[in-house]
């Protein structure tokens, strides 16, 4: 029905537009979406912000003190408990420097507690990524990436890694758990004095490690349950071996 008749070759009538309704529509979506942009920058920028942040100065989550430069940690103080994790081809361990700085495969935080964790890597790029605790940090060799959190549930997480990082990237999962306050200070002072001695062939506490000058990493990485090659981690139930 709509369809140009055969040989009519004139033009349609002009369609004139509405002058107020364009001019309201322009108004009504720019100051939308500038409003949006305006409180979503100063959300991010401002002290109490977003949280959850990379990079060695990530935006601080709303209603936790920022982090300070004491390395102690005791419930009920404004200090965060730092705890570092380390990703290396195919697993993660995790360093708690204000309790000795011992090392372990075992990841425990504290239940409505601020913490921090800082984030590297022994050799490529993996991704720290515990989802059910809303954080994820890359870890780059050579940097400390940050984020925070604050668990609300007591229970067990899925710590995962969110980055392409070898042949056995799928298999490289953990499981952390939060526990009351006073459980977790038992297990840390227990940790601390059952891996003493494994500590003290560690090297100093530092964001980042160069493997390379680290040279027991072999021995430490066999202590904590990891075979190792070079630093890396093979897994002996894996039916094929790089």
């Amino acid at each position: 029905f709509w369809r140009q008749k055969p040989g009519d070759e004139t033009d349609a009538a002009p369609i004139h537009g509405n002058t107020r309704i364009t001019a309201l529509w322009i108004t009504v979506t720019s100051v939308i979406v500038l409003a949006l942009a305006v409180y979503g920058t100063v959300e991010l920028i401002a002290p109490a912000g977003a949280g959850a942040g990379q990079g060695p100065q990530p935006i601080f989550q709303r209603g936790m003190p920022p982090a300070t430069s004491d390395t102690s940690w005791a419930p009920g103080t404004n200090n965060i408990l730092q705890v570092q994790v380390i990703g290396q081809q195919w697993a993660w361990t995790f360093r708690y420097p204000q309790f000795g700085g011992f090392e372990t495969t075992d990841l425990l935080i504290p239940l409505n507690t601020p913490v921090r964790f800082n984030v590297t890597s022994l050799d490529v790029i993996h991704s720290f990524w515990a989802y059910q605790l809303g954080v994820k940090a890359d870890a780059n060799p050579g940097v400390n990436n940050v984020t925070f959190t604050v668990p609300k549930q007591a229970g067990q997480f899925v710590v995962r890694c969110a980055e392409l990082c070898g042949i056995w990237h799928g298999a490289m999962y953990d499981y952390g758990k939060v526990v009351p306050v006073a459980a977790f200070m038992t297990w840390a002072h227990a940790t601390e004095i059952q891996l003493a001695a494994l500590t003290k062939i560690l090297p100093p506490y530092a964001l980042t490690y160069d493997p390379t000058v680290i040279a027991n990493v072999g021995k430490v990485n066999e202590e904590l349950g990891l075979t190792s090659a070079g630093g890396g981690y093979y897994n002996p139930a894996d039916p094929e071996q790089p």
